[in-house]
């Protein structure tokens, strides 16, 4: 569908009222006969042009019931067209439409590259085997074979006008991916849920055979392709994620399925004791993730304690709100929990001390880790 931008001061503009009184017309149907000369224009003659001969075509596409020499002699006159001696122009025509023209060529090669994508099944495959069933932007388990709604599962260029690669694709739910358009994540202010240098990616409904275990199906987990920063370059974030791109093309799966192995035997175990009954699959998969994509596994037990000694009512958020505050402040290990807890008290006034000391300390913790964990000194 054309169409072109339009100011609100076209109809008493001068150059409108200049050509409304040398035609004997009114102004408002000079405006009227100028826009459709121009979305006409749009998709027949993309550069403007129009050459001598042509000047009935003008005047035929307006409507203009006199003579057409006539009515590109007024537009030319009060230069709403250029002449070049046998060339006429729409005056300022790539200043008005070429952005226009550009995006539209943009939408084509997008078209065209979203139907070669869909055909290539070797590089849909690998990004499905990367990000397997996780929208990407929002975290949420995308339905494959739901070809309308809001959660149907999406393959999203991240570049939107880049090339069909492993690096610049991923999954996304369908709501994601309409509401990200044809922007980078930055332009649409969104980001990327990965945030740990081991990314879970696989979800359950990726599985073909049901009987096989989960962890031959969905554990698997790659190198940490980008982080969620504030950088605003779109080939820089590219130049990150392509780490995740070589490393499968280089090794295949991931052998890190051993980390589930282990946080399902700690939940396992944990829930029993916590609760006096055994975790449901569903239970043990959602907080097993949750272990593995926040780096918490040695913390997970200590997560659904404290979530049973608070009464939660769903085990599996309460220990997502939990582990997520524990991997904000950078908490590792059981002797930084207990630290931490320390400075809770002291900020809650459950036991005495500065509230600024306590503060001060979390964040020089915080600091110092990162600093460590990025190789970065601390204190820069």
């Amino acid at each position: 569908m054309a169409w072109i931008e339009l100011h609100d001061t076209l109809p008493d503009h001068h150059k409108v009222i200049d050509v409304a009184q040398a035609l004997n017309m009114d102004k408002d149907l000079v405006v009227g006969k100028l826009v459709r000369l121009w979305t006409w224009a749009l998709n027949n003659r993309e550069d403007g042009a129009f050459r001598v001969q042509d000047i009935g075509t003008i005047a035929e596409v307006i409507r203009f019931k006199g003579k057409p020499q006539r009515l590109v002699d007024a537009l030319t006159q009060h230069h709403l067209l250029d002449f070049d001696g046998d060339t006429y122009i729409i005056h300022d025509w790539d200043e008005r439409v070429g952005m226009l023209l550009a995006r539209r060529e943009n939408q084509r090669e997008y078209a065209k590259r979203k139907n070669s994508l869909y055909s290539d099944m070797r590089l849909t495959k690998s990004v499905r085997q990367r990000d397997g069933d996780i929208c990407q932007y929002c975290g949420k388990t995308v339905n494959w074979n739901d070809k309308r709604g809001t959660d149907g599962g999406t393959y999203d260029h991240i570049d939107p006008y880049g090339e069909n690669t492993l690096e610049n694709l991923c999954v996304a739910c369908r709501s994601c991916n309409s509401k990200k358009k044809n922007r980078t994540p930055t332009e649409a202010g969104m980001t990327f849920i990965a945030d740990s240098p081991l990314w879970q990616v696989y979800g359950k409904n990726t599985a073909i055979n049901k009987s096989k275990k989960r962890h031959e199906i969905s554990a698997i987990t790659v190198p940490k392709p980008y982080q969620d920063d504030d950088e605003d370059d779109v080939d820089d974030l590219l130049r990150r994620r392509a780490g995740a791109g070589a490393y499968m093309r280089e090794n295949g799966d991931n052998p890190y399925a051993r980390l589930y192995d282990e946080a399902d035997r700690v939940i396992r175990v944990s829930f029993k004791c916590a609760y006096n009954r055994d975790a449901t699959n569903a239970e043990v998969e959602c907080l097993s993730r949750i272990a593995v994509l926040n780096e918490k596994t040695d913390l997970i037990g200590e997560a659904i304690r404290r979530a049973a000694a608070y009464g939660a009512r769903s085990v599996v958020s309460y220990v997502s709100k939990i582990v997520k505050e524990w991997r904000y402040q950078e908490i590792d290990t059981e002797d930084e929990l207990a630290e931490y807890d320390l400075w809770q008290s002291v900020l809650n006034g459950e036991l005495e001390g500065c509230t600024e000391d306590a503060i001060k300390q979390m964040q020089e913790h915080r600091e110092r880790k990162r600093a460590l964990r990025t190789g970065g000194a601390y204190g820069e």
